[in-house]
């Protein structure tokens, strides 16, 4: 349990290149999400919040967009890196289900204003947050594998 926690806790490390290309590569993930976010609340604002459930779900995505961002660049752990990329995701899921099967009773299209950059943002979000939470994983067990065996007796 006690690795596993240390894995959820797990920031940026080591020497100054590789800590500085993963703090980088975190930064931009909460670029990504922002933004995400920021096409979210557009959206909203002009035309979605009139769409039963779709709408207060276009707001929540644009809120909880922004917290995630802030939080992911405030605290950057594992923890919150994965829950980013599976935010992003989600979000790309959501709008391929209502594109291809229709969700809640909204069927939208790709051609719907900010469709593929929003799908854009996001599968790059994704990717650059995988990489990152990859390599924070990588790193907790190479630093682990590294810590000297405890010495026993006297």
């Amino acid at each position: 349990m006690g690795r596993v926690l240390g894995y959820a806790a797990a920031g940026p490390t080591g020497s100054t290149p590789p800590a500085g290309a993963l703090t980088l590569g975190v930064l931009i993930g909460a670029a990504l999400v922002a933004t995400t976010s920021a096409i979210h609340l557009h959206l909203w604002a002009t035309g979605y919040r009139n769409i039963a459930t779709i709408g207060p779900l276009f707001l929540f995505q644009g809120i909880a967009g922004a917290i995630m961002a802030v939080a992911l660049v405030a605290w950057r752990r594992l923890l919150m890196v994965v829950a980013a990329a599976g935010f992003m995701i989600a979000t790309i899921g959501g709008l391929l289900l209502s594109v291809y099967v229709g969700l809640f009773g909204f069927t939208d299209t790709l051609a719907a204003p900010f469709a593929g950059l929003s799908l854009a943002v996001e599968s790059t979000g994704a990717v650059v947050l995988g990489a990152v939470g990859i390599a924070l994983v990588l790193g907790e067990v190479g630093s682990a594998n590294a810590r000297p065996a405890p010495v026993k007796g006297g």
